[in-house]
């Protein structure tokens, strides 16, 4: 079973109940942010897939699909593997044209199937319980990194985090990339701003010692 409607809509929300095996049929990631919807889909393609069944059991369907071919997905059963995940990665035609076929397959799903889409536009009311916004806050930007940090075997203190984003804006993908670099570097422990010293950033020519 997944959760009720009042469950609230956010990354966090969408890993948290993928960490308490809550999974739904329909997901509809909403946000602008690409490297995110990456993330966020992954999490839930690896909750519904065994490693070895994932390459079988995929379609993705981006820009310029037809529609029929889609809701023809959703009402057929796996085959070669025991469960099917359909990904849309641009969504808003689907959303806007066919939010009655979307909400019936979310009441009565396809045994073994689930679909995912991306959009970055408004989400019709009627699928708002099935969507997860992923415009993260200040806040949850931060968390999102420090969980990044600690999935790399580090942990950041504050000044360190707040000078990654300081050097690369709100990229999220390019601090996610540095901090993969420091656990290389670091190794496992507690990384301070000190320890930044001497790593050079491939978007710049000038090392963080030089830039503190």
């Amino acid at each position: 079973m997944y959760p009720p409607k009042q469950e609230k809509s956010g990354f966090f929300t969408l890993k948290r109940e993928l960490e308490e095996d809550k999974v739904r049929p329909l997901y509809v990631l909403w946000g602008s942010d690409r490297f995110l919807l990456k993330e966020a889909e992954n999490l839930i393609l690896k909750k519904i897939f065994p490693e070895n069944e994932k390459g079988r059991g995929l379609r993705v369907f981006e820009e310029g699909f037809e529609a029929k071919v889609l809701l023809t997905e959703i009402k057929t059963l796996p085959f070669l593997s025991r469960r099917k995940a359909i990904i849309l990665r641009e969504g808003k035609a689907l959303l806007e044209g066919f939010s009655d076929e979307l909400l019936n397959f979310s009441t009565h799903p396809t045994p073994g199937v689930f679909l995912i889409i991306w959009t970055q536009d408004e989400v019709p009311e009627a699928l708002k319980e099935h969507a997860f916004s992923l415009n993260l806050t200040y806040r949850d930007f931060l968390n999102f990194l420090i969980q990044k940090a600690k999935e790399n075997g580090i942990i950041l203190s504050r000044e360190a985090l707040e000078f990654l984003r300081e050097v690369c804006g709100n990229d999220l993908e390019a601090i996610c990339q540095e901090i993969e670099k420091i656990a290389l570097y670091k190794g496992q422990g507690f990384v301070t701003l000190r320890d930044l010293e001497g790593l050079v950033f491939d978007f710049k020519t000038k090392t963080v010692f030089e830039l503190i």
